[in-house]
């Protein structure tokens, strides 16, 4: 008699979803951290941010409708493929791998502006927090990419593996708001 150990994970139903459900719920442990140390800083700092500071990159603005549009092609994805079949989901993941490239290059963009500002990561506690938190979400990004490229040059995408990616994207989304508007705070 065969058990649930010796069945393939792939065959599982639900084991995908409770694995990547894990492993954001890992993440936010990692992320929360993140912006609790962040907080700390922020509220023990005799002066925040620190007299001269120029404020946070306006590109900024822009990754952030970029990552949500991200979210709102792979809603569409998910949408097409229940409607019509995963393979009509293929466009609006190409959409969704343009625009998280395109938050990436904000993200770069604001990095470079930082530095033009005179603000290495070294500068200051604020600038350090900034590179911090917003490297620590462009890699997780850049890890959602590898799924999402995966999925989208399949010759068949599952919806299983659509509704994987979106689900990560739309987490990767809230976080950005999260650390965004911390940030701006």
């Amino acid at each position: 008699m065969a058990t649930l150990f010796d069945t393939p994970t792939h065959s599982v139903p639900g084991a995908s979803k409770f694995g990547l459900r894990l492993f954001l719920a890992s993440l936010t442990m990692f992320f929360g951290a993140s912006m609790v140390g962040y907080l700390v800083l922020r509220f023990t700092a005799p002066s925040w941010p620190p007299p001269g500071w120029p404020g946070l990159p306006p590109i900024l603005w822009a990754s952030s409708a970029l990552i949500l549009a991200t979210s709102a092609s792979l809603v569409l994805a998910v949408r097409s493929a229940r409607r019509r079949g995963p393979e009509h989901g293929r466009t609006p993941l190409l959409v969704a791998l343009a625009l998280s490239f395109g938050f990436l290059v904000c993200q770069l963009l604001a990095w470079r502006q930082m530095m033009a500002a005179g603000l290495p990561p070294q500068d200051s506690l604020v600038a350090w927090s900034f590179y911090l938190l917003t490297f620590l979400h462009g890699l997780h990004v850049v890890g959602g990419l590898v799924p999402l490229i995966w999925t989208t040059a399949k010759n068949a995408p599952t919806l299983s593996g659509i509704e994987l990616v979106a689900e990560y994207f739309h987490y990767l989304d809230l976080v950005w708001l999260v650390l965004f508007f911390g940030l701006w705070l």
